[in-house]
């Protein structure tokens, strides 16, 4: 059964928590406080109070000044909730924003703006299209060669790892990942 939460968040210049509470509180509201500590800790709030949030579950905040987060951020935690089927409801301003909304245009314009952030500061939103950690030693297409090289009389992958400046770890990890195939 979808579960709504109450974020209670202060900043110097927001709403106190009780004005937040008294304006947004609900029946059956679950409150969830988090002092001064922004909907980046609502995750580990809510699993303080032994809750998880889940498809279809609403997180209410009375007011984005109650947030103390960029906004950059802020659409990009947004972003993540619609993702994963959370509705997101800001109080003052009358506004809920669900994932299966006919509004479909303001969840593009959430993603399209998330996207935007990331191709300014160079961060990678398709991770099938890179990988992480160092960049490659050896590529597939030096296979043949590298295999012609040890076919040779008396080479070994030591002295072809050291003619490829590379180490022998990584020439076996490398043949391993493309054993020959038959």
């Amino acid at each position: 059964m979808p579960t709504r939460f109450l974020f209670i968040a202060q900043d110097c210049q927001s709403s106190t928590a009780e004005e937040q509470k008294s304006a947004s509180y609900v029946d059956g509201d679950i409150i969830v406080e988090s002092g001064r500590g922004g909907l980046p800790h609502l995750l580990k709030q809510l699993v303080r109070q032994g809750k998880e949030l889940t498809r279809g579950d609403t997180i209410k905040v009375h007011d984005l000044s109650c947030l103390p987060v960029n906004t950059i951020s802020l659409v990009r935690i947004f972003y993540k909730m619609l993702q994963k089927g959370i509705t997101i409801e800001i109080g003052n301003a009358a506004l809920v924003i669900s994932p299966d909304d006919d509004r479909s245009e303001l969840m593009r314009l959430i993603a399209l703006l998330d996207q935007h952030w990331r191709h300014l500061h160079g961060m990678k939103t398709h991770p099938n299209q890179s990988k992480p950690g160092r960049k490659a030693r050896l590529h597939p297409d030096q296979l043949v060669e590298i295999r012609t090289r040890l076919s040779q009389p008396g080479a070994t992958v030591t002295s072809v790892a050291r003619d490829l400046n590379i180490g022998r770890t990584t020439l076996f990890d490398f043949l391993r990942r493309y054993p020959e195939s038959d």
